[in-house]
């Protein structure tokens, strides 16, 4: 069977909160590289410094 392969930006979605904001970042690849785990935490810590981070770790920003 052929593999297919998904091509597609990683997609972000900001919540303003009433104690601050929260974030959704999304791949979809049909392998999770490296690469790609260095990218997300790249742009979370772009958001981060941003929006800023009450220093509680939710695991949902």
């Amino acid at each position: 069977m052929d593999e297919i392969n998904i091509q597609q930006k990683e997609s972000i979605k900001l919540m303003k909160m009433s104690k601050g904001y929260q974030w959704e970042i999304k791949v979809l690849s049909n392998k999770l590289t490296n690469t790609e785990m260095k990218r997300l935490d790249d742009i979370n810590s772009k958001l981060e410094r941003g929006y800023g981070n009450d220093g509680k770790d939710t695991g949902n920003n």
